[in-house]
């Protein structure tokens, strides 16, 4: 896979290390130009090795404590100030490919720095992905059944970033013709100690409650309901005891993410987050503090269903409840792809076949591909883990800003279904 390089140049570090050859009048020249002068010899031999000496301690102190780290663009000379780096630290990227009907499908791994596929489990016939998420070393998978399937909706547990799962537990399978129990959605918290999940009842439609497993002990509480058909979970800050979540209807159409809500767990009461009043919401990225989140809206779809380009992406500060506006996505393959890069408050957002920062300066180039972008699992202080290509057949890669070359993980299609990356 070629692609176009989006770091000609790097700007170049303004450091020296000082040696003697670095000091006017270094110690050997300036000996033989003073032959006739020994008292003065000395004299400026003790003046040179003390801005030798106080030369050199600046100049470690300034490596240790003064460098920046930059990152690499072919725009922008001062990227380190306006786009803080990150610590990567990449193990592999965990998907599920097969046929579900036929052998069932296979949960994987690879290693992010490229090598053979690997399989952790067969999830069994006639059952299919229906969400998952990835936190660290941490990894959860939904499948829900078909007909013929021998279990119900079921979660999927790894803690070894995806080399092995383990069965958590699974709903019952309905009765021929019954309504089935349902998952509706599912995430980890913060601190990696629980998942919550959304759990429909099979008996009342209008009783979605929110669950929580301990991971520790596998024991399950009840936290809340939710007096919808559908409870859509997008983050829970287990420090502040908060579960951020959109209501609306499990597999219906008109679900357009307008209203995000908050639960606190202390307090046992539910509130508004933000109304994105009368347009649709088309995704919802939480930084890893919970201080920010993102979130692309539009108007809603001519045919009254959902969001659709172009998308205005904005920032919503969780403390002060304001929103800022960082760009507009037009049209593009797919549904809008930002985020935050890990382990900060930067975000990043995909434009066609370019993937660019916002810093205070602005929108930086961070990677440009030769064909359009489908996928972006990971964005960090080096490595960015993205598929190019179509949705039918595109090629998923590590490239690296520093050595600005990529790294071929898998060709994917539309039976691949990434999970994402996770770390060692």
């Amino acid at each position: 896979m070629n692609y176009d390089n989006p770091t000609k140049s790097t700007p170049e570090r303004e450091e020296s290390i000082i040696g003697l050859d670095d000091v006017p009048g270094n110690l050997e020249a300036h000996h033989t130009e003073n032959k006739q002068s020994p008292k003065k010899n000395k004299k400026w031999l003790v003046i040179t090795l003390v801005i030798i000496i106080l030369a050199s301690i600046a100049a470690i102190g300034w490596f240790m404590f003064g460098s920046k780290s930059t990152i690499p663009t072919n725009n922008q000379t001062d990227v380190a100030e306006s786009i803080p780096a990150a610590q990567d630290s990449l193990f592999a990227v965990t998907y599920a490919y097969g046929d579900a009907e036929k052998d069932g499908m296979e949960l994987f791994w690879r290693p992010v720095d490229g090598g053979d596929r690997t399989s952790a489990k067969n999830i069994g016939q006639n059952n299919y992905i229906t969400n998952s998420s990835v936190q660290g070393q941490q990894v959860l998978v939904v499948t829900s059944p078909a007909g013929g399937s021998s279990s119900g909706d079921t979660i999927w547990y790894s803690k070894d970033a995806g080399k092995t799962y383990k069965f958590l537990f699974s709903l019952s399978l309905p009765d021929p013709g019954k309504p089935s129990e349902i998952i509706t959605s599912a995430i980890f918290s913060s601190d990696g100690k629980s998942i919550v999940y959304g759990y429909l009842a099979a008996s009342d439609k209008q009783a979605n409650v929110i669950r929580q497993v301990n991971l520790e002990t596998n024991e399950t509480a009840d936290l809340f309901s939710v007096n919808t058909m559908g409870s859509f979970l997008e983050g829970y800050d287990a420090e502040r005891g908060k579960i951020y979540f959109y209501k609306g209807c499990y597999n219906c159409d008109g679900n357009v993410q307008d209203t995000l809500y908050v639960y606190d767990t202390a307090t046992k009461t539910e509130e508004v987050v933000f109304t994105l009043a009368g347009k649709a919401g088309a995704g919802l990225v939480i930084s890893s503090d919970f201080t920010k989140m993102l979130t692309a809206q539009s108007d809603i779809s001519g045919d009254g269903i959902g969001p659709g380009p172009p998308y205005v992406l904005s920032e919503f500060d969780i403390g002060t409840k304001n929103f800022k506006e960082l760009t507009k996505i037009g049209k593009q393959v797919g549904s809008p792809i930002f985020g935050y890069r890990s382990g900060t408050t930067t975000a990043y957002f995909a434009k066609e076949n370019t993937i660019y920062g916002v810093g205070q300066d602005g929108e930086v180039k961070l990677f440009e591909a030769d064909k359009p972008i489908v996928n972006v699992l990971y964005v960090g202080s080096d490595s960015i883990v993205v598929g190019v290509g179509t949705f039918e057949d595109y090629v998923l890669s590590n490239f690296s800003l520093s050595m600005e070359k990529s790294i071929e993980i898998l060709n994917g299609d539309q039976s691949t279904f990434l999970f994402g990356t996770t770390s060692q």
